[in-house]
């Protein structure tokens, strides 16, 4: 089975692009990726595309970080993405600002987004929660700047600290992951 996740996070890197770099780098962009300019919001694409899509835009965007920094940059741009989308509206208003109810519901949100992976959460007290993501296709750092978003879009104040287990990168934009992340707010 490809592993995949939905093309509104292809639309809004190359959307960060246009709006960076201009319309036309974005056009180049997905041309030498040999990719299409525009995706269907709410279709499945490979991961293995988001992921050399991703490193594009890091390349194009944050040339002075790292790739590690610029997925966690990255990571912070696709939770407005999934904020701003319909599932997300909808599964937000859910939570009630409440960065606990948010952890609880991250194996959900990326279940209704990518079909690869899986994440226990372990609630430690009623300020920290540990997330624990096994044989992810994405890097830990993107996650990691996911929940940072996630806590400061609600109004609080937090860490998100991130442990690696196991990266496993079987070529430049194809990897397998199991990591955790401990969530932090005041």
């Amino acid at each position: 089975m490809t592993a995949t996740t939905k093309g509104m996070f292809f639309n809004d890197l190359i959307a960060l692009v246009k709006k960076e770099r201009g319309k036309a780098e974005a056009e180049a962009m997905c041309r030498e990726l040999d990719l299409p300019t525009e995706f269907r919001a709410l279709s499945a694409y490979p991961i293995e595309d988001e992921v050399r899509l991703q490193l594009a835009v890091i390349k194009r965007l944050y040339p002075d970080k790292d790739v590690k920094q610029g997925m966690y940059e990255l990571g912070r741009t696709s939770f407005s993405t999934f904020a701003s989308s319909l599932l997300g509206k909808v599964g937000l208003t859910l939570l009630a600002n409440e960065p606990r109810k948010l952890a609880q519901r991250i194996p959900d949100y990326v279940k209704m987004v990518n079909n690869f992976g899986s994440i226990d959460v372990e609630e430690l007290d009623d300020k920290q929660v540990r997330l624990v993501y096994q044989e992810m296709r994405e890097y830990g750092e993107h996650h990691q700047g996911i929940l940072q978003a996630g806590i400061e879009i609600m109004g609080f104040e937090g860490t998100v600290e991130l442990k690696v287990q196991r990266l496993e990168e079987k070529s430049a934009h194809e990897l397998e992951t199991d990591f955790s992340l401990l969530l932090r707010w005041q």
